[in-house]
């Protein structure tokens, strides 16, 4: 299993960082995957892996996108960043393969999401210092939610992310188990990892957000609110605008998710 070290994040941010933007570089959208495979998740480690896979080569179908891919992996009870780099470049048959065979350990549930968190807003920082446009950043969490952390802390985190959910700074989809009690609820949109459906509803969200990457259109009235397209030149505006279209989409289509 590939873990990258400070090192090879840093590489990878300069990368960023010091590449030339223009008007038709096309906009960055940070990727994190949080993969669970600690002790509790045996029965769904395929199905986990499914998820991964559907995600990964299904947004390779987003035109008019850079996406950075982050994957923080729970396993033997650490978090590991174990894939960092543009979508295009990450090869899912080969990174399946060098995942542990069986799911082990406790889960920091809660502490990789916010290591998460730190490395997403990393390449925030990046994309501002080279002018790169960047949106809302998406959050994939697939676990049984449970975690083995102390109270104090995973209550810390997720109050933190509560507060980034209301002021639209986020977008946390949760693919988790809903048989199990006392799971942690990162406020996130749910999709049911124990669900007959799983794939298809990760294929539904996908096909949102492509709608949302691969025009420039307003959000539909549908959606929630009205939203008006600056000209790219105001970067920060124009970011703004493409993360509101992205909320809204995701509003919508959960919205309808819900109802069936």
């Amino acid at each position: 299993m590939h873990v990258y070290n400070e090192t090879m994040i840093e590489t990878y941010l300069d990368t960023i960082a010091q590449s030339r933007s223009g008007l038709a570089t096309p906009p960055r959208t940070p990727i994190s995957i949080l993969l669970d495979f600690s002790g509790s998740m045996h029965l769904y480690q395929k199905k986990a892996e499914q998820v991964v896979q559907a995600i990964t080569t299904q947004m390779l179908g987003i035109n008019r996108r850079v996406f950075t891919l982050v994957i923080i992996l729970i396993y033997n009870g650490q978090s590991e960043v174990v894939y960092l780099g543009d979508l295009h470049a990450f090869d899912i048959e080969q990174w399946l393969t060098s995942l542990p065979e069986k799911c082990y350990g406790k889960s920091p549930l809660a502490t990789s999401i916010k290591a998460a968190d730190q490395l997403l807003s990393r390449v925030k920082s990046a994309c501002d210092l080279s002018g790169q446009i960047c949106t809302v950043p998406f959050y994939f969490v697939i676990s049984d939610a449970l975690t083995t952390e102390n109270p104090p802390i995973y209550q810390q985190i997720i109050r933190k992310l509560s507060d980034d959910l209301v002021n639209h700074a986020k977008i946390i989809i949760e693919c988790v188990r809903t048989d199990v009690q006392n799971g942690l609820d990162f406020g996130g949109y749910r999709l049911a990892l124990d669900g007959p459906k799983t794939l298809s509803q990760v294929s539904r969200c996908i096909r949102a957000m492509r709608q949302a990457s691969s025009t420039e259109a307003a959000a539909t009235k549908e959606m929630s609110g009205q939203v008006i397209r600056p000209h790219k030149q105001d970067r920060e505006a124009y970011g703004r605008y493409l993360s509101e279209v992205l909320i809204a989409n995701m509003m919508f289509f959960f919205s309808q998710n819900r109802e069936g």
